[in-house]
């Protein structure tokens, strides 16, 4: 057994949890849309149901948090992430070999990969990070969610070539996330420790780091010496206004997923450079999330997260000009809202760790995390009809820009909660 002596595990787990995250995370999404148009076209499913398969599996996502923080509290993160492999080599298994129509479709890739991906990824990663790290937490977290960036990039081209290889067949494309998924089972089962007390050792791997002064000199980032209940947290202001900056970045970046592309080639942007963006926005995202990891062990994370709001605003104000800039107008797009999205994302899980400690991370992470997916579900429909009423997206892009500028105001006033009787040792 590893000592503080020997050598911190928590930096190998930081390993383990991004291949895990990356796995999980990116196959049997990013590389079911590519998939899934396969399976459309043979199966003749129509637009619609293969839109509603998708929006199904969003809402599975954020309906099963409180499950995924209700399995992490009593079961550990291990058994949660090798749970969720598990679930979806089940549904990448039914996908391979049942599913012949559309409400099957909706059935196994809305509720049963979904959830699948809900118990495999973000929540137990953030949860482990959280138990594993104060001094380096943002560090640390910022590593690990740069998977799914990272994995959008490699995975869509990986299962597109691997489907082409066997002839077009959709089948081999969930082959692929079946034998993935064994791996992530595996390697959850045998690597990930829920923590580092399992092991003998303490946060960052220095002694004393279980027990953090609430502000350092060095640093300037507030970390709460204990923990907050659920119920206690959800009694701050500081959890609201960290739910609506997270509202405030999804929404444009969920919409603009949807709907940049159709928008850039109503305006006459080259065909080869519309589908680009979405890789270059993937790719800018990865440099937000690793930018605010290194930031946010010395800045307090609120101030980047306004930062990464008012570049999303950037982002909405380029994508409305393309005709005013032209093609620099998509990099220049892809840069703020790319960078933006990231920056806000780890800060999301940054700041939550901080203020109200590791014990119920996972419980407020799964409190939080339907109200703001469900809320950011809604954005790309809204968007969307608005297009069908105007023939243009300016108005949605506008309220979508006033919303993150907002958000990156509402962001700063998110102080600490105040410790009293709420606070428990951690």
């Amino acid at each position: 057994m590893a000592t503080n002596k020997e050598y911190f595990y928590g930096w190998t787990l930081v390993g383990v949890m991004f291949m895990l995250y990356l796995i999980n995370g990116t196959f049997p999404y990013y590389g079911a849309s590519v998939i899934n148009t396969h399976m459309a076209h043979s199966l003749d499913l129509s637009k619609s149901v293969l839109g509603l398969g998708f929006s199904v599996f969003t809402i599975s996502l954020a309906l099963s948090a409180p499950l995924v923080g209700f399995c992490i509290t009593r079961r550990g993160i291990r058994f949660t992430f090798t749970m969720g492999g598990l679930i979806i080599l089940v549904g990448a298994v039914l996908m391979a070999t049942v599913v012949t129509s559309g409400w099957l479709f909706i059935l196994v890739f809305g509720i049963v990969v979904g959830l699948g991906v809900s118990m495999g990824s973000a929540i137990p990663a953030q949860t482990g990070v959280t138990n594993w790290f104060r001094r380096r937490r943002a560090m640390a977290m910022a590593i690990v969610l740069s998977s799914t960036g990272i994995g959008a990039i490699v995975c869509t081209p990986l299962m597109n070539r691997v489907i082409v290889s066997f002839d077009h067949d959709w089948r081999a494309g969930w082959l692929l996330v079946i034998a993935m998924t064994v791996v992530s089972s595996f390697l959850a089962a045998i690597a990930v420790k829920n923590r580092p007390e399992d092991l003998g050792q303490v946060p960052d791997g220095i002694p004393g780091g279980s027990n953090p002064a609430v502000r350092t000199k060095a640093h300037h980032v507030y970390q709460s010496a204990g923990s907050w209940s659920l119920k206690a947290s959800l009694g701050t202001r500081a959890i609201w206004l960290i739910v609506f900056a997270a509202i405030a970045f999804l929404c444009p970046f969920v919409t603009c997923v949807a709907h940049s592309l159709v928008h850039l080639q109503s305006l006459g942007c080259p065909d080869t450079l519309v589908v680009l963006s979405l890789g270059l926005m993937a790719f800018f995202s990865i440099i937000g999330r690793l930018l605010a990891g290194g930031l946010g062990d010395r800045v307090e994370p609120r101030r980047i997260w306004s930062v990464a709001l008012f570049s999303t605003a950037m982002g909405m104000i380029f994508l409305i000009h393309f005709d005013d800039w032209g093609n620099a107008a998509v990099y220049l797009y892809a840069f703020c809202m790319g960078a933006g999205m990231g920056g806000a994302y780890v800060s999301l899980a940054t700041i939550v760790g901080n203020y109200f400690g590791p014990r119920y991370f996972a419980s407020i992470m799964g409190t939080i995390f339907p109200i703001i997916f469900l809320v950011a579900g809604v954005a790309p429909y809204a968007a969307g009809f608005n297009y069908d009423l105007q023939g243009n997206y300016t108005a949605a892009f506008y309220v979508l820009m006033v919303l993150s500028i907002t958000g990156a105001v509402a962001i700063l006033f998110a102080a600490p909660p105040s410790t009293g009787r709420d606070e428990v040792p951690v």
